[in-house]
């Protein structure tokens, strides 16, 4: 038998494709036929659809089917833009099952949508339950008797046969009697038998009387099935008071139920946990029907019913064989998912060798032990199991229960009623209602992982919280008011523009795990407003709190010019949150002034920034804005919040974070997308930090950020940068800050850094570290010297005399400084750089865009690969790169110490008037028409070799402050000659082309 999940899907299937309800023999039928149940579903339309109930379908079009299709499912025509939509997709038979399947899996809360799902469950229902056949109606209430007071366990179809043939004419007394004498109570005394019907019928002994009157009868020739006949009648009519009880029994197992009825749940659930702990698999409709309809009529009591099930050719040859501690284990394997210890095994070895008796006592002992630990868990995966067997909807529309407890609803029921454990266990999406002040259990929901909060009433909600489950849920909160108690795993809460924070009172205990609280901060913009009894405790974990949700007010008196302020926050509120979240924060302080002086008393509220967040609430240093504070009192300092620093997960509206202390100077940026515009400011406490940690954990551009620090203390000279694993990230860091002196990058992804002019003292950009990851850099600004020349001079050893003669001119001409070093890693780097800069390319291929290397403030480039790496030159509009045929490089020769050092003897004080001209003359270059080349290459024998490529930018055959001037450090003269080749750069858009390669 295929699982009743499948059956149903089936069931919709048929309904849509047939247009008549299911039946549970035509699914087994294909099932066996064509084993649809473990295929998809458009595998299973294009059987159905090639069977003769969809004879219909011959000679239409695709457009009409899938009409007619929606319309037996949905019971109202459907949207042809719909329709067409679906047709366009190109697979007809994926469409029609998409139709059908659509609304049979519906997940939203749309009470149009979810009134057409329930309709089309209860079809399913009625074809897969037929109930009391109309010709079996009353009859089947006398069998069903009959088969009470017997207590023997029956079939549906059995008491759809004798309620016919009952309602024919049959006889009740002569169809007891033959099914008497199939059953072990044939063998009974007749006393023995009168005893059984007592004890079944009136639920106890039969007076003196009585036994006499039934003995009279079967003196007088009557038989057993006469003898049962009274009994219903007799059960039937009025009882003694004390007889009610029992009378009641019997008139419930005498029930006649309705097609698509079935009993209670905790019948359904009871037969299910038995398929699950025996045959461990999920119950089906048959199965499901016949058993829970027998369980609920009382005609076998629950161990009766299991010994019943044993008995069956299923069941037997599932563990029929399985005898002690195979048959224990067997059962608590499948019932806990674990097997069972020896003092486990000894506990149920007590009970005998009565398997039914085993089987009830391990379901019972798991359900109704106390929840804790593995047994918790144990407990909510078991109720899981029975949840998904029974095919119990994922998806609820719920509100709160009377008294509280287990959420309520009409789910599966289409009654209202008390969600059951197994109902719970199985739900992955909650819309609940909040409706009522009390306490909402979905500890069982362990699966739940979509939580939506509505309602107004401060509701108590509890998730599952046991270590074994650590998986979070996501819940989007439209009131405020409710507590909610989180899971062990990664919780994520997003408030609404439809809770109303300013009047909040709920609490959030998010407890273990990464949770994150987050809000967008007030819908009608202004100073954010959050009640000041609503409060969160992220627990354990590393927890994420949004900055909107932190309020700032202060009030500042002038008493005749004196003035004292006091700063009050709701931060003290939230506690065990790391990181502060700033995307999107749209926060300001709201400030009063009240003035009393000789001209009288007045209050008025001050002016402050908007996007303003004060820091300084959660660390104890918050000031006054808008105004002089005077003295500051700060009430109700933050506790372990914030200690991890600040989060940027998305995009920040030009923020400003004020008063950061030393826990603010890590940020992380976890935004994935193009946030270009974006812009974070931090501003530093005085002598707050030396360093700033920068994690990229997500991806894209994340905007701008600027850090501004003062105090000469502890400067922050430090920003160290470390990317996530993936993706590609991009940062500029703009503002004024002239202490930062260092950056070094490592970590895994791509970036792209910008530095503006705002960073002119960085003297080191360290992507050293990066492996096979790019890095990019775009710098506003190079270094202040020790540029190209000094370099080269330093790489020879010169007389003192030289050194003494060249000292002066060096100052003179403004070339002495530092340079800003950059560090390329071993992936594709690009560096769009200015003069005084130096770049160790790495191992990597490089891509070199100078916006500006002259002979006064050149650019450096060391371990560049004359093979992968290229220049472009932007002054001159030229690539220099790897390749062959035209444009090749001028030879203007090869120096070596001795040859400048005797150059700087002879130099002249014209040949010093500037950079260009001192290296003209060093490099023996001075004369007219020196450069008789676009490009060349001049180099200098040194302890590294210094090769100068030089770009005639004017076009005057002379090297001079207009040309092009770009170093390359340990590079052979001769290789350059050959390797490198310089083309037009060709330029689209802004964005540099690829050239294409050169070929001789």
């Amino acid at each position: 038998m295929i699982p009743l999940a499948t059956q149903q899907e089936v069931g919709a299937l048929i309904i849509g494709i047939f247009g008549r309800l299911p039946t549970a023999a035509e699914i087994d039928y294909y099932d066996s036929a064509f084993d649809i149940g473990s295929q998809p579903p458009a595998y299973m339309a294009s059987i159905l659809m090639s069977q003769p109930d969809a004879g219909w379908m011959s000679g239409q079009s695709e457009y009409d089917i899938l009409s007619q299709v929606y319309f037996s499912v949905y019971n109202t025509a459907p949207d042809p833009d719909y329709i067409n939509a679906l047709l366009q997709l190109g697979h007809f038979n994926s469409a029609v099952a998409s139709v059908v399947i659509e609304l049979f899996n519906y997940l939203g809360d749309d009470p149009v949508m979810l009134a057409q799902r329930d309709a089309l469950d209860q079809r399913i229902a009625e074809g897969l339950y037929p109930g009391t056949a109309a010709d079996a109606a009353g009859g089947s209430g006398d069998a069903q008797a009959m088969f009470y007071l017997l207590r023997a366990s029956w079939q549906t179809d059995e008491i759809a046969h004798d309620g016919k043939l009952l309602n024919q004419g049959g006889d009740l007394a002569a169809l007891a009697q033959s099914k008497i004498a199939t059953l072990p109570l044939n063998d009974l005394s007749d006393h023995d038998f009168i005893l059984h019907l007592f004890a079944q019928g009136f639920e106890r002994p039969p007076t003196v009387p009585e036994l006499a009157a039934y003995q009279q009868r079967l003196a007088e020739g009557a038989t057993r099935g006469d003898l049962l006949v009274d009994m219903i009648a007799q059960l039937r009519g009025v009882v003694a008071p004390e007889d009610a009880v029992a009378q009641q029994h019997f008139n419930a197992a005498g029930q006649e139920y309705s097609p698509g009825e079935l009993p209670a749940t905790e019948y359904l659930e009871q037969i299910a946990a038995l398929f699950r702990a025996l045959p461990e698999r999920a119950v089906d409709s048959v199965s499901l029907d016949n058993w829970s309809k027998t369980l609920a009529s009382g005609t076998l009591s629950y161990t009766e019913l299991v010994t019943a099930l044993l008995a069956t050719p299923e069941f037997q040859a599932q563990v029929g064989g399985l005898q002690g501690d195979d048959f224990i284990q067997h059962v608590y394997q499948a019932v806990h998912g674990r097997a069972a210890d020896e003092q486990q095994l000894e506990h149920y070895r007590a009970l005998g060798s009565d398997k039914a008796l085993v089987t009830q006592a391990v379901i019972a002992d798991l359900i109704n032990a106390p929840p804790a630990g593995d047994v918790q868990y144990e407990q909510w995966m078991f109720a899981r199991d029975v949840g998904a067997s029974l095919a119990y909807k994922t998806t609820a529309s719920l509100a709160t229960s009377e008294g509280g407890g287990n959420a309520s609803g009409t789910v599966n029921t289409h009654a209202h009623h008390t969600l059951s454990n197994a109902e719970t266990a199985v739900l992955f999406r909650v819309f609940l209602h909040a409706d009522a002040d009390v306490m909402v259990d979905l500890s069982y929901a362990s699966q739940l992982s979509y939580l939506i909060v509505n309602g107004d009433a401060a509701a108590d909600i509890w998730l599952h919280n046991n270590p074994a489950a650590r998986y979070g849920v996501d819940m989007t909160v439209n009131n405020a008011n409710v507590r909610v108690h989180g899971t062990y795993g990664g919780d994520r809460v997003q408030l609404t523009s439809q809770a109303d924070l300013a009047a909040a009172q709920g609490h959030f205990y998010l407890n273990n795990g990464n949770d994150s609280l987050l809000w967008g901060g007030n819908a009608d913009g202004g100073a954010n407003h959050v009640g000041w009894m609503f409060s969160a405790d992220g627990g354990d974990g590393h927890d994420i709190l949004s900055a909107n949700l932190i309020v700032k007010m202060t009030s500042t008196l002038d008493l005749f010019g004196a003035r004292i302020s006091t700063v009050s926050s709701n931060a003290a509120n939230f506690s065990h949150f790391e990181q502060i979240d700033m995307a999107g924060y749209i926060g300001q302080a709201e400030a009063t002034l009240t003035q009393i002086g000789w001209k009288g008393y007045s209050t008025k509220a001050l002016a402050t920034s908007a996007h303003v967040f004060d820091y300084g609430v959660l660390s104890g240093n918050a000031t006054v804005e808008g105004t002089d504070g005077g003295t500051i009192v700060q009430s109700w300092a933050a506790q372990a919040l914030g200690r991890e620093g600040l989060l940027l997960s998305g995009r920040a509206d030009n923020v400003k974070v004020i008063n950061a202390s030393a826990d603010a100077a890590r940020l992380e940026i976890s935004g994935i997308g193009d946030y270009a515009d974006s812009r974070l400011e931090i501003a530093f406490l005085e002598n707050a930090t030396d360093r700033f940690d920068l994690l990229f954990s997500g991806r894209g551009n994340a905007g701008s950020l600027a850090l501004d620090s003062h105090g000469d203390e502890n400067p922050l000279t430090l920003i160290a940068v470390t990317t996530g694993g993936w993706g590609n990230g991009a940062l500029t860091l703009m503002g004024q800050n002239d202490q930062v002196q260092d950056i070094t990058l490592s970590g895994g992804a791509n970036f792209n850094l910008t530095l503006t002019e705002g960073y002119t003292q960085v003297r080191l950009v360290d992507a050293s570290a990066f492996a096979g990851n790019g890095f990019t850099l775009t710098s506003s600004h190079g270094g202040s010297g020790d540029g190209t020349i000094i370099q080269m001079l330093d790489s020879l050893l010169l007389s003192g005399d030289a050194q003494a003669k060249l000292a002066p001119l060096l100052e003179d001409l403004g070339l002495q400084g530092e340079q800003l070093l950059v560090k390329g890693g071993g992936g594709s780097d690009q560096f769009n750089v200015l003069g005084d800069t130096t770049i160790v390319a790495g191992a990597g291929k490089s891509h070199v865009t100078l916006h500006s290397s002259t002979a006064a403030s050149g650019v450096t480039l060391k371990d560049f690969s004359l093979t992968q790496g290229s220049i472009d030159d932007v002054l001159s509009g030229l690539r220099i790169v790897h390749g062959t045929g035209s444009g090749a490089l001028a030879d203007y020769g090869v120096s070596d110490a001795q040859g400048v050092e005797t150059r700087i003897s002879a130099l002249t004080a014209e040949q010093g008037g500037s950079a260009s001209q001192l290296l003209a003359a060093l490099l023996d270059l001075g004369q007219p028409g020196a450069l008789s080349a676009k490009v060349g290459v001049s180099s200098v024998l040194g302890e590294q070799n210094s090769s100068y490529l030089i770009v005639d930018n004017n076009d005057d055959h002379r090297l001079d402050e207009a040309d092009s001037v770009i170093l390359l450090l340990g590079q052979d003269h001769q290789s350059l000659l050959n390797e490198l080749r310089y083309v037009p750069e060709i330029i689209l858009n802004g964005t540099v082309v690829e050239p294409e390669p050169l070929v001789a």
